[in-house]
């Protein structure tokens, strides 16, 4: 049986032998309080929600570390936090805790749905690491959705094209396919909390703080940061309507690091780099570039020259200016030009010591 109990205080260190222990007092039990709380510990060891002081949560008394066929001892558990406010960051009730005086701006804001803070008539019923936040919309959801959704805006969606859109609040974001095609949508946003009552939101790829989406045949229109949306080179099929089986990231700053082995890029249809910044390539080794042709700069109108070849010609043209000098000067003389060049030509001063081409 599941009983209603009001969280006073979480232990978040690993002194203790059971992690996440919270101390509660049942809301249904006569006499219960905060001096004579009880202890439990999370039932899910693989997914937990950790509740805030205040909030209220399910206890359930189930077998222990050392039940046996011979003995029954048990162990208090709790399930996640009970939705009485229907808030994504706080779900406490001014109601349920022992609160010193009146306040009856927090009992109107309780049944508006506004999130208010955890009774701090002791110091142990203070968080101690969460952040309680004025107002936190919650995502709109749609029919079939699965949805992980965290206190501070973060979220993962798994939902689909919505058919018949006019029934919801919010609008997705994202068009085409047809209804029930999937989409997965990671978010991570601060964006969201635009009134102090309750209301919902839904995943903007330009207006939130980053973004993951994966799409099968959903259009996601987005903005680009760089100029590859207004130059005349197009690669592939890209555009800003992006359309299709495609992973879309969007942050302020994106970095992968491949910490032992290799980052590889591969591509049927084309590779497209652009920046208004600067872009650097850099390597401790070799800098490798294979195409059937390999335009630097645009429009590419000139053949890069092929350093030993030009050195055979520029070698033979040198051999005949030389040959003419020793029949048009005196004997043992020489032009200064031509001895300057045959003296920058064997230095090799017009060959790099980097750039080499086919």
């Amino acid at each position: 049986m599941f009983e209603s109990a009001e969280v006073i205080e979480v232990f978040l260190v690993d002194t203790i032998h059971n992690y996440y222990t919270i101390r509660f007092k049942y809301l249904s039990r006569p006499g219960s309080s905060d001096a004579n709380a009880s202890t439990a510990i999370p039932l899910d060891t693989h997914i937990r929600t950790i509740p805030v002081p205040g909030e209220i949560v399910l206890i359930v008394t189930a077998a222990s570390a050392f039940a046996g066929n011979f003995r029954k001892e048990g162990t208090n558990y709790y399930l996640s936090t009970v939705n009485i406010q229907s808030s994504i960051n706080y779900n406490g009730i001014p109601t349920s805790s022992e609160i010193t005086r009146p306040n009856n701006v927090s009992y109107q804001n309780s049944s508006r749905g506004v999130a208010t803070s955890p009774n701090i008539s002791t110091p142990e019923r203070a968080t101690k690491t969460f952040k309680l936040l004025d107002s936190q919309n919650a995502l709109q959801l749609f029919e079939g959705d699965v949805v992980i959704e965290g206190r501070s805006g973060n979220s993962v969606r798994l939902s689909s094209t919505i058919n018949n859109t006019s029934r919801v609040t919010k609008q997705p974001t994202w068009t085409l396919g047809d209804p029930g095609d999937p989409i997965l949508i990671i978010s991570n946003t601060k964006k969201n909390t635009s009134t102090k009552d309750k209301g919902f939101r839904i995943e903007d790829i330009n207006e939130d703080d980053s973004s993951i989406y994966l799409t099968s045949t959903q259009r996601i229109s987005l903005v680009l940061a760089g100029p590859l949306g207004t130059t005349n080179i197009k690669i592939g099929t890209f555009s800003t309507n992006l359309s299709g089986k495609q992973i879309v990231m969007s942050s302020d700053r994106i970095v992968l690091n491949a910490k032992e082995k290799e980052i590889a890029l591969s591509s049927k249809n084309g590779i497209s780099i652009s920046s208004k910044g600067g872009i650097v390539l850099e390597s401790s080794n070799d800098i490798t570039l294979e195409a059937s042709t390999i335009n630097l700069g645009f429009p590419a109108a000139y053949s890069a020259v092929n350093g030993e070849p030009l050195d055979n010609i520029l070698t033979q043209i040198l051999i005949a200016l030389t040959a003419i000098d020793k029949v048009t000067n005196a004997p043992g003389t020489s032009t200064p030009v031509i001895s300057t060049a045959q003296t920058l030509l064997n230095s090799g001063f017009h060959k790099s010591t980097k750039v080499k081409l086919q």
